[in-house]
């Protein structure tokens, strides 16, 4: 395991190099970083998919991949949840000297919430458009590894992320597999509040 943590922490410290060299730099890190700017991205493109659809077929199928996607989100969450009750990981920051330039979370470095929360709410989308997935996985690494790079996490808390929102699909799709009802009841009760 030291071999593992030696390897990690030596391209956290590449990655973590990037920081501070130029306040240009450090702002596009920071901005991409965020808790914001590409979890809403990424729901952006989700709204616009609930929408999109030539015809009415396609529109409900690509509502209800937008509907396996946030629970495939949500499981992952409990996942992470489940995890830090038995795990905690500290932060680079709390244990090595970094260059940080973001704010200092508190929770358990492993695994990154982020990177969990936003592949596991892309990878039912790789079903569709491969140029929008390609587009939504791009901005997933790119938020990634900028928390890297900004001194927040270890490359290792970006890939358990990832296993776990992979782990989360096969129980996804079982509780989608037996929740039909329900799925239908809340397509008919938005399809009468947001007509589309």
């Amino acid at each position: 395991m030291v071999g593992f943590q030696g390897v990690d922490y030596s391209i956290f410290q590449i990655l973590n190099s990037l920081a501070g060299r130029s306040s240009e730099l450090d702002f596009l890190l920071a901005t991409m970083a965020s808790d914001f700017l590409i979890p809403v991205g990424l729901g952006l493109i989700l709204f616009h998919k609930w929408f999109s659809g030539r015809t009415d077929n396609q529109m409900k199928y690509n509502q209800k991949l937008v509907l396996i996607s946030l629970v495939n989100m949500a499981i992952a969450a409990l996942l992470v949840f489940i995890l830090n009750l038995w795990f905690f990981r500290e932060r680079p920051f709390a244990v090595h000297d970094v260059n940080l330039i973001f704010y200092q979370p508190t929770d358990s470095s492993m695994p990154s919430n982020f990177a969990t929360g936003t592949f596991a709410l892309v990878l039912p989308m790789l079903r569709v458009n491969l140029q929008q997935a390609a587009l939504m996985i791009l901005m997933v690494l790119t938020g990634s590894l900028s928390r890297v790079c900004v001194g927040i996490h270890y490359p290792s808390d970006i890939l358990v992320g990832f296993m776990l929102a992979i782990f989360a699909i096969p129980i996804t799709l079982i509780l989608v597999r037996y929740t039909n009802a329900l799925q239908e009841r809340i397509f008919h009760i938005t399809r009468r509040l947001i007509p589309t």
